[in-house]
């Protein structure tokens, strides 16, 4: 009897085997869809049939791969709709062999990639579609399409670079920025390139969607001498995030009455419930613009002019500089006969006259250790800075430097 059942197993050959194959196969081939993934990634399933959520898209173009059984056959797809007014546009783009899904690990299966545009972007409410792939009613997908999220949340974050443009305060739990521009900035030229506010945005509602789609971000209010860094602008895929705000040095540094700005940020649909101010407040005081050495290079006891430039006429009690030197104690006061070196006291202080705008001091070189050298000389940095200036950071608009070389005097 066993050679006889063997015998008979054996008669089945080949075709028994397919017939029972096509069968195994065969049996969940009813199924139609089964799976929803982003298109080229079969192990992130973000539907399935019966699985209690919608299929949750953005307002946007996404490419959405379709699994089932038979579903690369499909010849069409629709969109019918189910509630609210956007659209939805569907078309296919490719069909998937289970044989070739297999051979890239995603099991037997067919699948079917459709890119769904939804929108317009403008809309500011979701709403309801059913996908139809094909005609059978097993392989209909509820899609629930969300709008472009509100910014309601917007604060002022790190800045980037903006010493050269004085300093910041932030006020209303980060939602003022002061930029106090520091004197002598009409007249300040200094490379003040790469300068940036960062502003955090983002939104209080839940906006969960299975693929993500770009939208962009635009502002409103943004004063004279700011713009948004278009490429943070453009690739906002998620509602939260942060934004640069780029500074023009040459138009902020020349302005004469405060840039007031009461900015906010919204998509397309112009969603918004919040705003941030940016003020940018001039200094109108006196500024620095130029300091001279004549001659650049002198011999021991010999005078040397540092000739100064202010950015406006001196008022009428002149306006004071103050100055000093390296080396201080290799040179002197030559307008006063018993005059002390500069080491004592630390710094002096010179005037112009009221009504000019350039005037000097003399001073005379002095023989010391390390006041002279022979050849190009030795190198001396003479400072001038309008009162109430760091001399050690010596900010360009209000303070300056030159140098000059002493030169050591034939034996």
């Amino acid at each position: 009897m066993k050679h006889i059942h063997t015998q008979s197993l054996k008669g089945l050959g080949l075709a028994g085997v397919l017939a029972g194959t096509v069968m195994a196969v065969s049996s969940p081939a009813q199924a139609g869809y089964e799976f929803a993934t982003p298109a080229g990634f079969c192990s992130n399933k973000i539907d399935r049939p019966g699985d209690g959520s919608d299929l949750r898209l953005p307002i946007g173009t996404v490419d959405v791969e379709f699994w089932g059984f038979g579903l690369d056959t499909a010849s069409s797809v629709s969109v019918s709709n189910v509630d609210g007014t956007g659209t939805t546009a569907a078309r296919i783009m490719s069909r998937h062999g289970g044989a070739e899904n297999n051979s890239k690990g995603c099991g037997a299966i067919g699948s079917i990639v459709i890119r769904l545009t939804n929108g317009p972007d403008t809309i500011t409410s979701g709403y309801h579609k059913r996908l139809n792939i094909g005609t059978a009613s097993d392989s209909r997908v509820a899609l629930s399409i969300r709008r472009i999220p509100k910014q309601d949340r917007l604060t002022w974050g790190s800045v980037e670079r903006l010493s050269c443009l004085g300093t910041r305060t932030v006020q209303d739990n980060n939602h003022t920025m002061i930029i106090q521009l520091p004197p002598g900035h009409r007249d300040d030229h200094s490379n003040c390139s790469g300068t940036a506010l960062i502003l955090d945005h983002g939104s209080s509602e839940d906006f969960q969607v299975d693929v993500r789609a770009p939208f962009n971000l635009h502002f409103n209010g943004l004063p004279a001498g700011t713009s948004a860094d278009a490429a943070s602008l453009e690739s906002a895929y998620t509602p939260t995030g942060t934004v640069k705000i780029n500074l023009n040095a040459a138009t902020i540094r020349a302005i004469t009455t405060p840039l007031i700005g009461t900015i906010s940020v919204a998509g397309p649909n112009n969603l918004t419930s919040n705003t941030v101010r940016l003020e940018i407040r001039p200094q109108l005081g006196q500024g620095l613009s130029a300091l001279t050495a004549s001659p650049s290079s002198i011999s021991v006891g010999d005078l040397v002019d540092i000739g100064a430039q202010i950015a406006s006429v001196a008022g009428p009690g002149g306006q004071p500089l103050d100055f000093t030197a390296t080396t201080a104690a290799c040179w002197d006061l030559a307008q006063f006969a018993d005059s002390p070196r500069l080491a004592d006291p630390s710094f002096h202080t010179f005037s112009i006259t009221a009504g000019q705008t350039i005037g000097s001091i003399s001073l005379r070189s002095l023989s010391g250790q390390g006041c002279a050298a022979k050849g190009t000389g030795a190198r001396h940095t003479v400072k001038v800075f309008i009162p109430g200036t760091d001399p050690v950071s010596c900010p360009l608009a209000t303070c300056r430097t030159v140098s000059v070389n002493v030169v050591s005097r034939a034996d």
